[in-house]
């Protein structure tokens, strides 16, 4: 009989065991294997790495892990999501890192401005802003999740906006 599989979980800084003993083949061992942030398989008998992908992994760029109230002007912060109760401009961040998310939701009747910097630019389905430029909300209930693209400088709608968004420069 084998060992079970084994995989870093890189949640709680410890290992898995995945499967029945008669199923498993190895083990991944996740950021904190070989170096920081790396990956890499190794042989769930005999304990020998098998292979070490090199990659680069961040965890939580791209996940929103607090959410708050804002009302009023505010600087939006990575990994952040927002429920907006008043008259509201947010001021993305002038250098994310690539896949960079914010999120907000318009939980009352008032409007919220999405102010890009640093020649950045938004970009809502169809609908791009010039660098720099701004999305609106127009109704209570509008929400959008942005993630950052750093090649092209721009901030998309992760997934189909609720509402409707005037963007412009």
């Amino acid at each position: 009989m084998s060992t079970p599989q084994v995989v870093y979980n890189p949640f709680i800084n410890n290992l898995d065991y995945i499967g029945a003993p008669e199923q498993s083949q190895g083990f991944v061992k996740g950021p904190a294997s070989s170096n920081d942030g790396d990956i890499a398989f190794f042989s769930g008998t005999s304990g020998t790495q098998l292979e070490d992908l090199n990659l680069n992994v961040s965890l939580f760029d791209n996940i929103i892990t607090t959410w708050s109230d804002e009302n009023g002007a505010f600087n939006a912060i990575a990994g952040n999501g927002y429920f907006i109760q008043g008259t509201s401009t947010a001021l993305l961040p002038s250098n994310p890192t690539n896949g960079t998310s914010i999120a907000f939701i318009v939980s009352s009747l008032d409007i919220l401005t999405i102010q890009a910097q640093n020649n950045h630019s938004i970009q809502i389905g169809k609908d791009r802003s010039g660098a720099n430029g701004t999305a609106m909300s127009t109704i209570f209930g509008d929400s959008v999740e942005l993630i950052f693209h750093i090649t092209d400088l721009t901030w998309y709608a992760f997934t189909s906006p609720t509402g409707i968004w005037d963007v412009s420069t």
